[in-house]
């Protein structure tokens, strides 16, 4: 701080550090004209005379006016629309389409009057809010506010840099250049620190740099809007979706069927927190002052955030729910999955354009130059008003000008976050950061709503009469949303550390496949290996493989690892049900009208079901989903069907109403309702595809696993006879009741007890028998070995349905497969039941 020449020090500790004061007289101790003194702009008597000229004149000739003098609410449509907005957009219509349209405009209308409230109070005082929040109020509150937007501006700070990044590396795959690696990625953080630093100069520059600055956050801004309303436009709007998603009716009504489910509440916190976050309210206060508005311009500031700020991010984070809902989101009434990239839209989008350009190459360039101009645009313009509002508390709370080197040195303070350009894209760390910081705007609203009413602050400016029912209204409004929100995202974020604090060993079902083949925490076998985790399929896939003979470290087999789980993304892609593009989704919109031709392996899947389906006399159906969506399973809360109800759905589940031609290669529906759902069998599956991968490179020792719930093991570790895999303690998760030995086989368990719902006190495992519309009961856990991971994944859920003795008939047919069920005990002994023999004489298997 030595270089700092400009500190303020008695006598002018009025703009300095508060705590400096001799005295606290009663009126405002720093007007206007103080700030001119120390180096603030002055106000151009022609703008002000301008402005009254304005105000008497017509309505449409004032606003045209003002349109062309505004420019500090651009700066918060910059500031808002950054990661945290993107990624609460990108989940709201990935999970739910349309529905929570609603969310980003309410909560932009009451942060609007919070920010009306701090235009009145700056534009009549020419006070800043920090050293009123000090003298006024308390050094203590003023102190947690600066910290709080502080350490809120950081935090947000880095999925800006990896949003943007991400932005470059499409827009740059629009025109033929990989720049997605290590030294790519590396550049772009330079390049990006590079130009925000020379437009944090700009902006330091005086009154045409501010101009020159707010110019072009405006074409910023409005490219955002742009680029995600052609993608809207092209893909599609469903106005009545749109119409029911924005009055908040889709949303109501499916509240009073069933209740919120638990995964969008930290979403729709981000979202109201990301919309008017805490460094917004200290921001704006500073963009005012160095523009020098005053009372002439109380009116201009309104209109400034209306259209400056409230319009453009209706649209933006509008038009973005809006192409992430039509390309990759669920059918209406449905629950998709959280998508955490928006560039997923693009694989849709691309062939959309297509069409037009001609070809698909062009189509999928074209859609990667849009999205990715659109993330940047994003991106970077958060990122520099990031790095202002840094500026801005610093020099206020360490009591230096907000000028010259000590502004640029403290708009500093967030760059490290440029560490974020590595990251794929950390949806979950921008919801996380967005959901934290909405615990501190409760009390610097309620602060500026104190400071609104105090007559010794405002003087004739206070709220009187019907105007002070208005803003006391406003404003409360504002204030207890916004504490809700604060609380619903701490009680959330606690959990979720809870959670990984206590219970992150737990598995997803009831196994355990130990590291590098060993069971549980027995010793790693000798030998080159490594342990490779991915997430797909809503959970987290592991593999543990050895080196192959002749290989000298193990970046050879890593390389073939990351090839094995890229077979799992893309299946995930053709056969998620939630996921919009992919042919299960248009096999469950289409097959019920015409026949819908299918791929070869999806052909095969769906025959081999149809088997599974016959040998387990129906206990094993993927035509389940209108159960599980009658039951109140896909939203999280139960539901007890009626009779009726029940019928009605029973009657659009059974493989009988999926009509398959295989030498047309098609699939058609019987009748309308009937959903696909691959959800019992494409971990199974997904594994085997990704042990092929292994094998076709010469792997003979690997294990993988999807959730530890399914596990396919490739021949065994170095000296051992095979992979152990631990069952747990339907009772207690640190404990183990069985063990079983893979070798060329696969294991999965399906366990009543890890997800089920209750409905009147009663509760229903998510384990349905499709023939009678009803959760199974009567079963704790059921573990199949079979020779591939989509026969045991499939018969896991099969036996947990048909019990020990139907189990038992199974397998005395087809000795390849072996059983350990565990029934619900009659008393407090914990019975296991073993059915089948190990794969190979000699070998090691149930005990």
């Amino acid at each position: 701080m030595a270089g700092f020449s400009r500190r303020l020090r008695p006598p002018y500790c009025d703009t300095g550090r508060p705590h400096l004061r001799v005295a606290t007289p009663k009126r405002p101790v720093l007007h206007l004209p103080a700030l001119l003194r120390h180096g603030l702009p002055e106000h151009n008597v022609d703008e002000a005379e301008h402005l009254a000229a304005l105000a008497r004149k017509p309505l449409h000739r004032r606003i045209a006016g003002y349109f062309r003098m505004t420019g500090p609410g651009y700066m918060q449509s910059a500031l808002t629309l950054g990661g945290g907005s993107v990624a609460a957009c990108v989940w709201f219509g990935s999970l739910v389409g349309y529905e929570l349209l609603w969310v980003q405009p309410v909560s932009m209308v009451l942060g609007y009057f919070v920010m009306a409230a701090i235009a009145k109070q700056v534009c009549h005082t020419g006070e800043r809010p920090y050293r009123v929040f000090w003298e006024r109020l308390s050094p203590v509150i003023a102190v947690a506010w600066g910290v709080g937007a502080l350490a809120a501006t950081v935090i947000w700070h880095f999925p800006q840099y990896s949003l943007t990044a991400n932005g470059v590396i499409s827009l740059a795959g629009g025109v033929g250049l990989d720049l997605d690696n290590a030294f790519g990625r590396v550049v772009i953080g330079a390049v990006l620190v590079a130009a925000s630093c020379l437009v944090i100069s700009m902006y330091n520059r005086g009154a045409r740099g501010v101009k020159h600055f707010e110019r072009a956050t405006k074409i910023m801004v409005w490219t955002i809007v742009f680029a995600f309303a052609a993608v809207a436009l092209i893909t599609g709007i469903q106005w009545k979706r749109l119409l029911l998603g924005l009055t908040g009716v889709s949303f109501v009504r499916d509240w009073m069927d069933g209740g919120i489910d638990p995964i969008l509440v930290k979403p729709i916190v981000a979202g109201m927190a990301a919309v008017t976050g805490i460094n917004m309210f200290f921001l704006y206060s500073y963009a005012l002052l160095n523009r020098g508005w005053g009372k002439a311009h109380k009116e201009l500031a309104y209109f400034d955030l209306i259209s400056g700020m409230v319009v453009p991010f209706i649209f933006a984070t509008g038009f973005m729910v809006l192409a992430v809902a039509n390309t990759i989101g669920p059918a209406e009434g449905e629950m998709g999955q959280a998508v955490g990239d928006i560039r997923a839209i693009v694989p849709v989008l691309g062939p959309t354009f297509g069409q037009w350009l001609g070809s698909e190459t062009a189509g999928n360039g074209a859609a990667l130059l849009l999205i990715g101009l659109g993330m940047i645009a994003i991106g970077f313009t958060t990122i520099v008003t990031h790095m202002l509002s840094c500026g801005f508390i610093g020099c206020e709370m360490f009591g230096y000008r907000h000028e010259g080197r000590a502004r640029f040195w403290f708009s500093l303070l967030p760059v490290f976050m440029v560490v974020g350009v590595g990251a794929k894209f950390p949806w979950q760390a921008a919801i996380t950061a967005s959901s934290i910081n909405a615990i501190f705007m409760p009390m610097a609203v309620l602060c500026f709503i104190i400071l609104l009413h105090m007559k010794s602050f405002m003087g004739d400016a206070t709220p009187r009469g019907r105007m002070k029912a208005v803003w006391l209204v406003s404003l409360v409004t504002c204030l207890v949303v916004m504490t809700i929100a604060g609380y619903f995202g701490l009680e959330k974020n606690w959990a979720t550390l809870r959670e990984h604090l206590w219970t992150k060993d737990a598995p997803s079902a009831a196994l355990d496949t130990g590291r590098a083949g060993a069971a549980g925490e027995a010793e790693a076998a000798p030998g080159l290996s490594e342990v490779v985790t991915h997430e797909a399929m809503g959970t987290v896939f592991e593999c543990t493989l050895y080196a192959r003979p002749g290989d000298a470290s193990t970046s050879e087999i890593l390389r073939i690892a990351d090839e094995a789980f890229a077979v799992v993304d893309d299946l995930e892609d053709r056969i998620s049900r939630w996921r919009r593009d992919s042919q299960t989704a248009y096999i469950n919109r289409h097959a019920a009208q015409e026949p819908v031709r299918v791929s070869p392996d999806i052909l095969d899947l769906l025959l081999y079901a149809t088997r599974a389906h016959e040998e387990t006399d129906g206990a094993f159906d993927v035509t389940v989903g209108p159960l599980i969506a009658l039951w109140g399973f896909y939203k999280g809360q139960g539901v007890l069907p009626s009779d009726d109800a029940l019928s009605e759905a029973v009657a659009r589940v059974g493989m009988d109403e999926v009509v398959i031609d295989r030498s047309a290669r098609t699939v058609a529906y019987t009748r309308d309702g009937v959903l696909l759902d691959f959800g019992g069998i494409a971990k199974g599956w997904a594994l085997d595809l990704a042990a092929e991968v292994l094998r076709s490179h010469g792997v003979t020792s690997a294990v993988l696993h999807g959730g530890t719930s399914t596990v396919v093991a490739i021949g065994a570790p170095p000296d051992r006879a095979a992979w152990t895999v631990r069952i747990r303690d339907p009772y207690n998760k640190d404990k183990y009741v069985d063990e079983v030995a893979l070798h060329n086989e696969s294991l999965s368990t399906s366990a009543g007890y890890e997800k089920f719902i209750e409905v009147g006190g009663k509760a229903y495992c998510h384990i349905f028998d499709p023939r009678t519309g009803r959760p199974v009961e009567g079963m704790l856990s059921a573990t199949a070995i079979a020779p591939s991971g989509r026969e045991s994944d499939a018969l896991s859920t099969a036996f947990f349905v048909m019990g020990v003795e139907k189990t038992s008939e199974y397998c005395q047919t087809h000795p390849d497969v072996r059983a350990v069920l565990i029934p619900c005990p009659e008393g407090d002994a914990l019975r296991l039941v073993r059915i089948g023999k190990p794969k190979e004489e000699g070998q090691t298997g149930t005990k």
